[in-house]
């Protein structure tokens, strides 16, 4: 398939997840909605960024990379969280800000600078992936020691734990991400997505409740809950890859404006999330819900391009004061 066409339906596909993470923040944790999309709506994200798990010469070119597009922008949405919870809600400043840094240490969220965690997580995949990169031979024994002592015995701190939890839809995405064989028609498309819609909803059903964040796999029995937990991953991630596929055969001029700016779609929702949750949600109709989700995702993009043209224009401004001296 053509490099543009490929990134079209990875377009495509990153808008649908993005649109499952807003929608289902705007119901509460016990929800229905967030049991089935949480299945498979994170996975999906993590086997993205294997897939376009960038290339770097060297570790240290790797580590710089991911610390200026991972770190950098989670430090920015926790920051900008802190700030928003003291104007908004009347927090006090340094009182939120030390509560903040306590919860990343030990890699938990609470409050409106909860969305920012999963930046941290794909750090981590990536560093873990330029570690198999460097020592494939002990790999396997370096992550697995990890995960018993991160996961297993549940240090969670720096949300590493989530990162190990997460790796193996990371890696599955560098490794299958342009390999997998799609069918080439639309009929067998919407088919495969049926049947991967109702295979999903069956392994949510005997697995119930999961969570990244929380690391936790499901109310199955170990280690039944981690096959259960890793196959619906995959199956949600195929239906959504599905319907990307579908969609990507006709090109819709928003589509790239929406995902350039899935970033700021994740990290700015909870403005507007937590108070329509808070006050509306019980009062509207699914299809308010929908429009509700489509105008955060556009305000979102919006806020975070307008922001991103101002830094881009005051650096250009300072570039050039600087030159002229």
């Amino acid at each position: 398939m053509p490099a543009k066409q490929r990134i079209l339906y990875l377009d495509y596909a990153k808008i649908i997840g993005a649109f499952l993470v807003v929608f289902a923040h705007l119901y509460s944790v016990s929800s229905l909605q967030r049991l089935f999309i949480y299945a498979f709506h994170l996975p999906l994200f993590f086997w993205i960024g294997g897939q376009l798990h960038p290339a770097a010469p060297s570790w240290a070119a790797s580590a710089k990379k991911a610390v200026r597009r991972m770190l950098v922008p989670f430090v920015f949405f926790v920051l900008f969280g802190v700030v928003f919870a003291s104007v908004v809600y009347h927090k006090p400043f340094w009182q939120e800000l030390l509560r903040t840094a306590a919860d990343v240490w030990h890699g938990q969220t609470s409050g409106p600078n909860a969305v920012a965690w999963f930046l941290a997580a794909f750090f981590w995949d990536r560093m873990l992936l330029e570690i198999y990169f460097k020592y494939p031979r002990y790999f396997s024994v370096i992550f697995l020691l990890l995960f018993f002592v991160c996961v297993a015995l549940q240090h969670h701190n720096l949300f590493l734990a989530q990162g190990l939890m997460a790796f193996p839809f990371y890696y599955l995405g560098y490794r299958l991400g342009n390999k997998v064989q799609f069918p080439p028609d639309v009929p067998r498309l919407a088919l495969s997505a049926v049947a991967l819609a109702l295979l999903s909803f069956l392994l949510t059903m005997l697995n119930r409740r999961v969570s990244i964040l929380n690391v936790l796999f499901g109310h199955g029995v170990f280690p039944l809950n981690l096959v259960l937990f890793y196959v619906n991953g995959l199956a949600g991630t195929g239906l959504v890859l599905c319907l990307a596929r579908i969609l990507a055969r006709r090109y819709i001029p928003s589509t790239s404006f929406l995902a350039h700016s899935l970033l700021g779609i994740l990290g700015l929702q909870f403005m507007f999330v937590v108070p329509f949750q808070q006050f509306w949600v019980h009062k509207t109709s699914l299809w308010c819900e929908i429009g509700v989700t489509v105008c955060i995702m556009y305000v979102c993009s919006g806020l975070y391009q307008g922001a991103g043209a101002l830094f881009a224009k005051i650096r250009n401004r300072n570039h050039r004061i600087s030159q002229s001296k």
